[in-house]
């Protein structure tokens, strides 16, 4: 057992207390997926700030420290702003040049920091039991946040952002929000740290302290409240332990932070299994009641009769340098209806439902639900007016439950109006229950097999209570029987008045199941109408077995988007 007087008694657990607060900080938004480096910056914030009120203002420390925690949350909002539509390594670069500039700041701004010399005799008020406080305090709030819808969302956009959008989530608030939980907790540490060490220069926020912040999260684990508190206890207490040793000690800590992530490379948090989670499944256990007798198509809510909305697609075109993956393509979609899109592999069948669900911009032509153009709009707001999607290769949340996954849908992907009509979680449940998957609400996504796995992101983008259902080879893996059930599902889907376009590869199954078949080849719709013509159409034959097929005018029973009198 580890001598804490021999470590320094109060003097380490001081040091420890203010590691995990910095560590929290750093967590946050990495757990997130926001690669930011900005939280010594933060800290640089919130010390200074209480250096100058109370020394040179005399302004008590209870209010210096939270003119700290504001004016880094600030900044915090303003830089969250600035690389919100960075990613990984661009983010961390930009994070990291805000330290330097935070730093060269206090450095050369001598008449209010001190420059190199810094600012003394800061009142010691940050001892050990606010330290404690303090940091089970910020604990509590990183908790509380994992435990909330924005936390689960935080959590979806760091596994999967393109999924996490398909639903609903606003990927630039969510990564704001926790930029900005980052630097208040930052600026919180930055304050303890002024109050604790009676001093502060700039040395105090080197690159070093850097390095330190983010291996404590590293070694500790990112998908864990308890990585930071792991962490943190490494990163300060291995020094310490071999400071006898000055020539060995940075080698020895180098060589155990090693051995660590290799033999934990998710962090010493996953041995312990406990995670948002568990806590969400242990105090919100996904169905209490009710779970008998849910079943049945009746638990969808069924669409609204608004005139009969139609998803259009006017000659959109996308190119990818010399290839023309969506070329001049036309269709509609309306409500109760089943759209069929096949074609051979590179048609650009899956390209046509990224320019419908907004992952992709167009080159040409225009989108419109109800007569109004969503082309312009980014992902989640055009799953906002009433489109939900599924993919190619299946894109669930694999760490989380099923349940968790068709809840976080529930939560963002509905109008405030819809949630109001019925609550997220009865609708969630309705979804699974409409899917045949309730049975598996408890069980992690990752370790259903495959079939169950696409049932899932089906119910999940059932349950944003959706217009119109794209969905992107949903039997792909599945047996006959599989692929019978599913399609049993998607016509009580369209007979709730849900239209459905679906891409698949099993043409037989699309024949038995759809109104109206589309036929793509090399970008081009080629063939358009009811299976029974298309089963006999010499060009979709000639397609599906590699001949050269030239263009031609789609058919009139494609249901040309003017015809269908729908307005642009």
């Amino acid at each position: 057992m580890i001598n804490f007087a021999a470590l320094g008694g109060a003097g380490f657990l001081e040091a420890l207390l203010i590691a995990v607060l910095a560590a929290l900080s750093q967590y946050v938004v990495l757990r997130a997926g926001v690669f930011s480096l900005g939280t010594v910056g933060f800290m640089a914030i919130g010390a200074y700030t209480v250096a100058v009120l109370t020394v040179k203002y005399h302004v008590a420390p209870p209010l210096a420290v939270l003119c700290g925690i504001l004016l880094a949350t600030i900044v915090g909002v303003a830089l969250g702003a600035l690389v919100g539509k960075l990613r990984g390594a661009y983010q961390g670069i930009a994070t990291l040049s805000f330290v330097l500039v935070v730093e060269r700041i206090i450095a050369l701004w001598e008449s209010v920091t001190g420059g190199p010399f810094g600012i003394t005799s800061i009142p010691l008020f940050a001892r050990y039991g606010l330290l404690l406080a303090t940091a089970a305090g910020a604990l509590i709030i990183v908790i509380a946040l994992e435990l909330t819808p924005t936390g689960r969302k935080q959590s979806a956009v760091r596994i999967d952002e393109l999924a996490a959008a398909s639903f609903g989530t606003n990927v630039a608030w969510v990564n704001l929000v926790a930029m900005s939980v980052s630097a208040a907790i930052g600026g919180l540490a930055g304050a303890m740290m002024a109050g604790n060490q009676f001093a502060v220069d700039p040395t105090a926020f080197s690159f070093g302290l850097i390095i330190a912040t983010l291996a404590a999260v590293i070694i500790g684990g990112y998908r864990s409240f308890l990585g930071p508190l792991f962490g943190a206890f490494v990163v300060v207490a291995l020094p310490l332990l071999f400071s006898r040793h000055q020539i060995l000690a940075s080698t020895i800590v180098a060589i155990v932070t090693i051995l660590i992530l290799g033999f934990a490379p998710r962090g010493l948090a996953a041995l312990t299994r406990l995670d948002g989670e568990f806590l969400l499944r242990l105090f919100k256990g996904p169905l209490r009641e009710n779970r008998a007798g849910s079943s049945g198509p009746s638990l969808l809510m069924p669409v609204s009769n608004d005139g009969g909305r139609v998803l259009a697609a006017f000659e959109i075109a996308r190119a990818y340098g010399a290839v023309r993956a969506v070329d001049g393509v036309s269709l509609t979609i309306e409500s109760g209806q089943i759209v069929g899109l096949i074609g051979p592999n590179g048609a650009g069948k899956t390209s046509v439902i990224n320019l419908l669900a907004g992952v992709v911009r167009l080159d040409d032509g225009r989108v419109t639900v109800g007569g109004q153009r969503i082309d312009t709009l980014p992902a989640y707001l055009v799953q906002r007016q009433g489109i939900a999607r599924t993919f190619q290769a299946c894109r669930l949340f694999h760490e989380h439950s099923a349940w968790s996954n068709v809840l976080l849908a529930a939560t963002s992907g509905r109008s405030r109006s819809q949630r109001r009509e019925r609550p997220d979680r009865a609708c969630a449940q309705a979804a699974m229950a409409f899917t045949g998957c309730l049975d598996l609400a408890d069980r992690r996504a990752g370790d259903l097999p495959y079939a169950f796995q696409r049932r899932i992101e089906i119910a999940r983008a059932l349950a944003c209570e959706p217009r119109f259902l794209l969905l992107d080879e949903p039997a792909a893996g599945m047996t006959q029987s599989e692929a019978t059930d599913l399609g049993d599902v998607l016509r009580r889907t369209a007979a709730q008045g849900v239209g459905v376009l679906v891409v698949d590869h099993n043409v037989p199954w699309i024949l038995s199941l759809c109104d109206i078949v589309n036929v793509q080849h090399m970008g081009k719709i080629i063939a358009c109408g009811p299976p029974a013509a298309i089963r006999g159409d010499p060009q979709v034959i000639s397609a599906y077995i590699g001949g050269y097929v030239e263009a031609h005018e789609p058919s009139s029973e494609c249901g040309n988007a003017n015809e269908a009198g729908v307005g642009a």
